[in-house]
């Protein structure tokens, strides 16, 4: 898109400008607004790429990558074997906007003289620039509303288990010797079963990595509670202590909350496009 937006103010600043009072400058701004031009149906074509969307042809496009081809881009030499052109651009015809183009055939055809209009080709590619812009939109939209109809029912909130926050709350008196000591494996279990759970929500809707703060709230719930386990599975030789433990449970359970409010907000955003 940027490339895109570059390319028409660069065309429009041609559009703009005045005559040069160097006439050998009509060189450049002749190879340069051609030139734009192309770039700019390269970046249409990688933009649609990207997006894996297939735009209708339009035949003017290629009728203006072709005038762009044989004026600047390849003009000495367009074909192969016996059968290729020259084009060359007739100097003393060349103004700020217009310029006749010469093709000389090696095989017999007659020699071909055409007066381009440069503003003609940029608003023809303006038009048919939009036409295709207007259809990715579309398109877009159109992908969008299907993705939102098809998790619109199935909140992100509803995978995970309505009493989360009590098992987390049981995360506590990480001591061996304390009675609780049975009761926080299975308990930290549900939480980890939880984090898992959310990720695998959020890549389903391809919004992995699309709400930073959650993510990086996720990473660090993944973190703590991988403490959290290491220290279950042997505590003699963890370098933690049981209260280093608490704290870790205590920012676990704050990170929970966090998460689950933005799963809420994200839940709430698919209903209210439906």
């Amino acid at each position: 898109m940027d490339a895109i937006g570059d390319t028409a103010a660069g065309l429009q600043a041609y559009l703009d400008a005045t005559s040069p009072e160097d006439e050998s400058l009509l060189y450049l701004y002749t190879y340069g607004a051609l030139q734009l031009l192309v770039v700019q149906q390269d970046a249409l074509a990688t933009l649609a790429e990207a997006l894996d969307l297939s735009l209708s042809g339009r035949p003017e496009l290629r009728e203006i990558r072709e005038v762009r081809n044989n004026a600047v881009g390849h003009p000495t030499k367009r074909g192969s074997g016996k059968g290729y052109a020259s084009n060359f651009i007739t100097r003393v015809s060349m103004t700020k906007n217009t310029f006749t183009l010469s093709t000389l055939g090696t095989d017999g055809r007659k020699s071909q003289h055409g007066t381009i209009s440069i503003p003609a080709l940029i608003s023809t590619q303006r038009k048919a620039i939009e036409h295709h812009l207007t259809e990715i939109e579309a398109s877009l939209e159109r992908e969008d509303a299907a993705h939102v109809a098809a998790f619109a029912d199935k909140p992100i909130r509803s995978t995970l288990p309505p009493s989360l926050s009590y098992h987390a709350s049981k995360l506590v008196r990480f001591d061996p010797a304390d009675i609780a000591w049975l009761l926080l494996e299975p308990n930290l279990e549900i939480v980890e079963n939880a984090l898992a759970s959310v990720r695998r929500s959020l890549e389903e809707r391809g919004l992995e990595n699309a709400v930073p703060l959650l993510e990086l709230h996720l990473q660090d719930g993944e973190y703590l509670s991988s403490r959290l386990r290491g220290y279950l599975k042997n505590p003699g030789s963890s370098p933690f202590q049981p209260r280093d433990m608490d704290m870790f449970s205590d920012h676990l359970r704050t990170l929970l909350k966090r998460i689950l409010d933005l799963i809420d907000e994200i839940d709430a955003d698919y209903r209210a496009h439906t």
